[in-house]
């Protein structure tokens, strides 16, 4: 656990620091992305490639855009277009494309094409080509495979051959998260199965997706938190911003200031900071900062009564840390 590393910005530039607040990796690049699959995105002389946690270089600055990888690929970008590489920096989808989404575990990929189709690409089967279609929008590959299709101005679903499984009543449809997906139904937001049954009644101005059996709702201008199963507030509507539970804890912000809540509740982190608190690591560390405290905390999971360090002078952004004096060299 404590190879982890955490990014950290200082006088523009980026390093890591490790979970004990020392510097792991010097501040050497203009950009740094936390690590995911052994590697991480770092970006030098405008262009973006990948190290290792030693900080030695795995793949070459090549690339205009990059992302962390994710299930052994990463989307990039250069030459115009958008591909997909392998650990090695190999094309696995040559940099062709207008857009690059969807993949997941599943084995499968959309790709856009200048034209406006989209394809369903099968990453098992040398990225054959299940299914394509012209559409104004297809996303999003859910746990049961299912992808969302707008087209005509509506909604509806297919597998990854181009079946449709179903075609909701509604003009106004989300993602399916745990089997159910929000619609909108006049002014208000309900929750459809996947059948297209309406299995809980539009009673909210509004709402995000199923996460860890509740979802969030807002009535009248303040969210809260409503249990999937009975439909009832598990916590009642109060705050200005709220952000899905993950592993149990979700983020919310309180007149103004950001900490963080459990199912039942309780200010796990109290919410007297200025910015949305930092998940590194599937959650396992949340970095918090605040002006007032001129200071940014790291917290174990589980341990928050007492930071796993802080630093004194250091600010966040865009939920990467930045250090100015501090550090430990």
């Amino acid at each position: 656990m404590f190879n982890t590393l955490i990014p950290f910005n200082f006088q523009g530039l980026y390093g890591y620091f490790n979970l004990h607040g020392e510097i792991a990796i010097e501040p050497q690049y203009e950009f740094a992305s936390i690590f995911s699959n052994g590697s991480a995105v770092v970006k030098k002389n405008s262009k973006f490639g990948y190290i290792d946690n030693k900080g030695k270089l795995k793949i070459n600055y090549l690339f205009e855009e990059a992302v962390p990888f994710d299930n052994g690929v990463a989307i990039v970008y250069c030459n115009g277009g958008y591909g997909l590489i392998d650990h090695n920096g190999n094309f696995l989808i040559f940099p062709q494309y207008e857009d690059v989404y969807g993949y997941n575990s599943s084995g499968f990929v959309i790709v856009k094409d200048n034209s406006k189709t989209y394809k369903i690409l099968d990453m098992k089967n040398k990225f054959s080509e299940l299914f394509s279609c012209q559409c104004e929008d297809m996303s999003g590959i859910d746990e049961c495979e299912w992808i969302r299709v707008f087209k005509n101005s509506r909604y509806y679903f297919i597998n990854p051959t181009g079946k449709i499984t179903l075609m909701p009543a509604y003009h106004e449809v989300g993602w399916f998260h745990e089997h159910m997906a929000s619609v909108k139904i006049d002014d208000n937001f309900g929750f459809i199965n996947r059948h297209g049954a309406l299995v809980i009644k539009p009673l909210f101005d509004e709402v995000g997706a199923c996460s860890e059996s509740v979802f969030s709702a807002m009535k009248n201008d303040k969210w809260g938190f409503v249990d999937c199963h009975t439909v009832k507030w598990v916590i009642f509507p109060k705050y200005e911003v709220v952000t899905p539970f993950n592993q149990g804890l979700a983020s919310v912000c309180l007149n103004g200031r950001w900490g963080c809540v459990n199912k039942y509740g309780d200010e796990i982190i109290p919410c007297i900071f200025d910015e949305h608190p930092a998940f590194y690591y599937n959650g396992l560390v949340v970095n918090v900062y605040s002006h007032d405290l001129n200071c940014n905390r790291w917290y174990l999971r589980g341990q928050w009564n007492k930071p796993l360090f802080q630093k004194l002078g250091v600010g966040g952004e865009g939920g990467v840390a930045h250090s100015i004096a501090e550090v430990n060299r």
